[in-house]
């Protein structure tokens, strides 16, 4: 049984790796950056724009990515960006 947990902890510790190194180069598009923090597309784009949000690492005509590692990071420091901005 301990061997199981064992096993078991070591799973999730590889899991929880494997899913840091995909945020790290996974890209998504502006609808899935504003999803994550529950705005609209156009709310993103606004704010990158603004350069309040990370700058696109692709930008295509017709394909526009970020790193999800940079859009996690800042919807985390989001609430500070808000305090600093009052």
């Amino acid at each position: 049984m301990k061997m199981m947990n064992t096993e078991n902890q070591a799973n999730q510790v590889a899991t929880n790796h494997s899913e840091q190194l995909i945020a790290e180069v996974r890209r998504i598009d502006a609808a899935d950056c504003a999803a994550i923090g529950a705005m609209s597309k156009s709310w993103w784009s606004q704010k990158v724009k603004e350069g309040i949000a990370p700058q696109p690492v692709v930008q295509k005509k017709r394909e526009t990515r970020w790193l999800l590692r940079e859009v996690i990071d800042f919807w985390k420091n989001y609430p500070n960006l808000v305090a600093q901005a009052q």
